[in-house]
């Protein structure tokens, strides 16, 4: 590519910002033009279910600041939203009517918290953002009565901050277990004991049908066969990648907008990465959606060096992480497609890894307060290893030997 042309990068959260920095790195020289319709620096967001909830005086963990792109180069326009492509063109719409031309656009417009569909869903609360947790922090400082929608990562970690903060907690669930996209069924189990025992009330079957507000100021959440009042209504139901920009100019989409394993759309000099971006996994031999700490941050250097003429597939194996009633949950792989759970060591330690297997082969493995294990883990999933299985499940045979 040419080292003056400008490259436009629709995004500046942690995605957005990594590829900027990326594209330094790499020796490009042209314009980098940054987009972000928030006013904040690149901040983290796992905290803001957690340490944001919790702490007196609550605040930003900043991946880079305003100096880091005005050292390298970088033009960051803060609290800009872009409204439109002009891929034709080679331009972006800024909302105040601004347009930012560009030879490269990388879109990494990451997600935004999605909302049941159901009367009443906008009494709900949602977090995504930081403003987002400041809100809801300052609604759980009185102790209230706490509803959550939905047994996913957030609104767990919700579950678990607000009963920490003295408030009554209770999850509904649709489903019949804790996280089920990313957990085993057993450690679901351990999981909602851990809840339990916190005094977070969880049931499970529990389809919502709408949410009304009630005379005295508080609500009331309505499902089949359930009536229950909430002073506060948490919804965490999962993410909604904010794909319309590339949508409304014919880009393909599907759960994310579609991309190759170098992050390239199929139109020429358009890419996207992060959690915006679904992408071909050369591994799995299929196209994948993530949404992750290390992916947003992976994958965003991973496609800035492809948009800098450095080859580079990206394959990763998945790897997030979730802190609840003291448990530090760390999910390697894809449990969802193991036939088998193996359990090494005891549940009731506290310490222990529940490895998943398919037709023998290590698949995933979901560690609990384990963390120093984490590589080895790793290494058993990437060489396709088929340990013997009563190995695997002793604490006492070192995991490189089943390598």
């Amino acid at each position: 590519m040419m080292r003056t042309s400008t490259i436009a990068i629709v995004g500046a959260g942690q995605s957005g910002s990594a590829a900027a920095l990326r594209m330094r790195e790499l020796g490009f020289s042209g314009r980098i033009v940054l987009i972000g319709d928030e006013t904040y620096a690149p901040y983290e967001r796992p905290p803001l279910s957690k340490g944001v909830l919790l702490t007196e005086t609550p605040a930003l963990t900043q991946f880079y600041d305003e100096e880091a792109f005005r050292t390298a180069g970088i033009e960051w326009l803060r609290g800009e939203r872009a409204s439109s492509l002009h891929l034709q063109e080679r331009e972006v719409s800024l909302a105040g009517g601004r347009r930012i031309g560009f030879d490269q656009l990388l879109l990494a417009t990451g997600g935004r918290a999605r909302l049941p569909t159901l009367p009443g869903s906008a009494h709900a609360m949602t977090l995504r953002t930081f403003d987002d947790a400041l809100r809801l922090r300052a609604r759980l400082q009185g102790r209230p009565r706490v509803v959550i929608l939905g047994a996913g990562v957030v609104g767990l970690e919700v579950a678990s901050s607000a009963a920490e903060l003295g408030c009554s907690v209770e999850v509904l669930e649709r489903g019949e277990r804790l996280m089920a996209r990313h957990l085993p069924p057993a450690l679901s189990s351990h999981l909602a004991d851990a809840h339990r025992s916190a005094g977070v009330k969880l049931r499970f079957g529990v389809e919502t049908t709408a949410i009304e507000r009630l005379r005295d100021g508080r609500f009331d959440v309505i499902g089949n066969f359930i009536s229950e009042p909430a002073n506060v209504i948490v919804a965490g139901v999962g993410m909604e990648p904010n794909i319309d920009l590339a949508a409304a100019q014919g880009l393909p989409v599907r759960r994310g907008i579609v991309v190759d394993a170098h992050g390239r759309t199929g139109c020429a000099g358009i890419y996207a990465c992060g959690d915006v971006a679904e992408f071909y996994h050369e591994r799995q031999g299929r196209h994948v959606h993530l949404e992750s700490w290390q992916h947003a941050t992976q994958h965003a250097r991973s496609v800035a060096s492809n948009m800098c003429g450095v080859s580079d597939v990206y394959a990763p194996t998945p790897w997030s992480w979730t802190d609840q009633h003291g448990l530090n949950i760390q999910m390697l792989g894809d449990a969802s497609a193991a036939d088998t759970t193996v359990l090494r060591g005891l549940p009731c330690s506290q310490r222990f890894v529940a490895y998943s297997l398919c037709e023998g082969r290590v698949v995933g493995a979901t560690l609990v307060n384990q963390g120093r294990e984490l590589r080895h883990c790793r290494a058993l999933i990437e060489s396709g290893a088929t340990p013997d299985l009563e190995q695997l499940q002793d604490p006492s045979v070192d995991l490189r030997q089943l390598l």
